[in-house]
């Protein structure tokens, strides 16, 4: 009875190899033998190099960087728990701030700063159109001065020449008075000239004024006892300088030395209690 169990468990055996075989050849099988043991060999020697290695690990040293690492830990985790009971904590101040009115600041805040934005907006924009506006003046300014200057400058050099002689020039600043004097080509700022020819020039650029305002109905020229500075022969030149003015606007000349104005032709003389004509 056992042999025949035997056998019959031999027999079940060779049909199992033999499906086996006809599956997987024996040549294969040897070759994954093969293959499987020299991995096996690759894999201990690379074992034994690393129990080469760690036998020449400071073991020591890395249980010290170990435990330092772990305190490490510990202090931070304490550091997150007392960071979390402060932040607890902060809100549950903040939230009682907040029933108590600083949410209502917080707003009103909010709405100041909102309308503080839209009031810095407008005035931008008002400085921004006063700035347009002032350089549009400045402009406009420019041209009229640059309008008014070349013809007064002419009209000044033309009277201030039967005074000074054809070699007289002047420059005038930005409010159209006279600046520099220029005799011959050799420039003297105004302020630098003698009392009698700032005077003669003053005069002479007031008359200048009104002779270039007379197409515009004119203005008259008030002189309060003028001249008083110049010399003899200048008040010739100016008396011929005020006849040339006179035909064009109107000059009234207060003095108590009429002398001076002799050579003005065609003047009215009117003395106080009477009048006559010179």
């Amino acid at each position: 009875m056992r042999l025949r169990v035997a056998e019959e468990s031999r027999r079940q055996a060779e049909q199992a190899i033999e499906i086996a075989r006809s599956k997987k050849p024996d040549e294969k099988l040897a070759a994954a033998l093969g293959g499987a043991t020299e991995r096996a060999r690759v894999r201990a020697e690379a074992l034994a190099a690393a129990q080469v290695r760690l036998q020449t690990v400071d073991a020591e040293r890395i249980e010290l960087r170990a435990e330092a690492s772990l305190e490490a830990l510990a202090k931070l985790r304490a550091e997150l728990d007392a960071a979390r009971t402060a932040f607890i904590a902060l809100s549950g101040e903040l939230a009682g701030r907040g029933e108590a009115g600083l949410q209502e600041r917080l707003d009103a805040a909010r709405t100041r700063y909102e309308r503080l934005a839209r009031d810095g907006r407008a005035l931008r924009r008002r400085a921004a159109a006063a700035r347009l506006l002032y350089e549009t003046f400045q402009v406009a300014r420019a041209r009229a001065r640059q309008a008014y200057a070349e013809p007064l400058r002419r009209k000044i050099e033309g009277l201030g020449s039967l005074v000074f002689g054809s070699g007289f020039r002047v420059e005038l600043d930005e409010e159209l008075r006279v600046a520099t004097r220029i005799l011959d080509g050799v420039p003297v700022p105004f302020d630098a000239l003698s009392g009698g020819a700032r005077e003669q020039i003053g005069l002479v650029a007031r008359l200048a004024s009104a002779m270039c305002a007379a197409d515009e109905g004119g203005v008259p020229v008030v002189l309060d006892d003028a001249l008083g500075y110049t010399d003899p022969l200048r008040l010739e030149a100016m008396g011929i300088v005020l006849s040339l003015a006179a035909r064009l606007c109107q000059i009234i000349v207060l003095t108590c030395v009429p002398d001076r104005y002799r050579f003005v032709a065609g003047a009215r003389v009117v003395s106080l209690g009477e009048s006559r004509s010179a």
